[in-house]
């Protein structure tokens, strides 16, 4: 696994989509809290957070969010 993965917003649904650019097969999702939901694969790894009213969730103006169109983000596995 690359360690990369790409947000999505949707501005009228106010949602952030944080997942994993690797293929994988999706298992399951589990929502952690009210609005916040975490996706598995099939070898039980977490694969994709969403955090629906995204705005409140982080106290930031739906806005700043836009950024987020499509963006890649890739971490150094320690």
């Amino acid at each position: 696994m690359s360690n990369q993965v790409e947000y999505d917003y949707d501005y009228n649904g106010d949602s952030l989509f944080i997942y994993c650019i690797d293929s994988y097969d999706y298992e399951v999702s589990i929502e952690l809290d009210n609005d916040v939901i975490l996706d598995f694969d099939l070898m039980g790894k977490p694969v994709a957070f969403e955090f629906l009213n995204a705005s409140k969730i982080f106290n930031l103006d739906k806005n700043y969010f836009k950024k987020f169109n499509k963006n890649q983000y890739s971490s150094k596995h320690h």
